[in-house]
């Protein structure tokens, strides 16, 4: 493919609220085919209906929300934004603001011909690449990497396993609605969240995870698997943010847990996980979902006010597939792409699964080997697609 037609489908956003220069600029960088807004709350509302852009070149000076703040929030909420300032004025302060806090790849000039500006763009373009190059590096390789992670916890601990593979369904739900930067880092974070319970032994486990009260030594061992956690990634390149996550996983909001950040200084991504992970144990004692959140609200001071304000759409979405029929199947007999309409539990009643998990073939496998040693109920009620009735 040539470079004109790889430019063909990039996108690029200008954000200007004067409409002559807006026109002017979108004349300049024709062959990039930029869209454009008027303003910072225009292009929040743009992202939100098409998605992040590669490039944003934003004015300086705007009416309402200006270009530093708007690159300010662009920096926090899209980081892999490649983001240009322009301006009309070369300005020394200006440039250093810019990098320092707006992280800007580059500041343009109004007055630059149009080939110097288009330049710039072109080479902003290429940093998106290479950006884009790099994050294809992390999700895939580090990916198998974290499988294989995944796979040993799996085989230490199915408690914990069982536990990752609910909260992570939560997760997603969660990450998405809250719009949360680098998913895929909160994605992984959560995969690897129960990999420092691999010292824990199953029976303090499930009495973790069931919100039993535990020894001294018990809640010692516990409060320090995130750490554990970090120390066995540390190690792994291109991970950072994925640690901090995992490390701050148990912070309280409120800031009373010592040494922790308090607030938004906690990592989104680790804030979304300890409601998750919590909503998950609430259940796991047979609470309806209703019942799971107004006992985390209960909890003041503990998780992230806005955080459980999205639990409660994620828990009052939640429905019935549609084109499934609901069935009792044996536990034998289930296959993936059905969905579980209802809990399962083992004999001595830890949740193994919640309803409305899709079975994958991985959890089915691990789930037949936890009924051979430790007991599980026979028959499940599920969702079974149409397709699936006659198998």
């Amino acid at each position: 493919m040539s470079g004109n037609e790889s430019w063909a489908t990039t996108r690029v956003l200008l954000v200007d609220d004067e409409e002559s220069d807006r026109i002017l600029v979108q004349r300049a960088l024709r062959r990039y085919r930029p869209e454009a807004v008027s303003g910072g709350a225009e292009t929040l509302q743009w992202i939100a209906q098409n998605g992040q852009p590669e490039v944003l070149i934003t004015d300086q000076y705007m009416r309402g929300m200006d270009g530093m703040e708007l690159l300010r929030l662009m920096r926090e909420r899209h980081p892999d934004v490649v983001r240009v300032l322009l301006t009309g004025h070369a300005d020394l302060e200006l440039a250093l603001t810019s990098v320092n806090e707006g992280q800007v790849f580059q500041i343009a000039l109004k007055n630059w011909p149009r080939e110097r500006l288009a330049r710039t763009v072109d080479a902003a373009l290429r940093h998106a690449e290479l950006l884009r190059a790099e994050r294809e590096v992390i999700e895939k390789t580090l990916a198998g990497a974290v499988f294989a992670l995944g796979e040993a916890l799996a085989l230490a601990n199915p408690v914990a396993l069982g536990h990752t593979l609910r909260v992570a369904k939560k997760v997603d739900a969660l990450a998405a609605r809250l719009q949360a930067p680098r998913p895929w880092e909160i994605s992984m974070a959560t995969q690897l969240s129960q990999l420092g319970t691999v010292h824990i032994p199953a029976g303090v486990l499930e009495r973790v995870l069931l919100e039993r009260e535990l020894k001294d030594w018990e809640a010692e061992l516990h409060l320090g698997a995130p750490q554990r956690a970090v120390d066995m990634l540390k190690d792994l390149p291109r991970l950072d943010g994925v640690r901090q996550i995992i490390r701050w996983q148990q912070a309280r909001w409120d800031g009373r847990t010592r040494g922790a950040p308090k607030g938004d200084a906690i990592p989104l991504g680790a804030r979304i996980l300890h409601v998750a992970m919590a909503a998950d144990r609430v259940e796991m004692q047979g609470h309806p979902p209703e019942a799971t959140l107004t006992t985390l609200m209960q909890r003041r001071g503990v998780y992230d006010p806005s955080v459980l304000e999205v639990l409660r759409e994620v828990l009052e979405e939640a429905h019935a597939p549609s084109g499934f029929i609901r069935r009792t199947v044996p536990i034998t007999k289930l296959l993936a792409g059905m969905v579980f309409a209802e809990d399962v539990y083992t004999n001595k009643a830890l949740l193994l699964t919640s309803k409305g998990t899709t079975a994958s073939p991985s959890l089915l496998e691990r789930m037949r080997s936890f009924m051979l040693a430790h007991g599980v109920q026979e028959e499940v009620e599920m969702y079974v697609p149409t397709h699936q009735l006659d198998v």
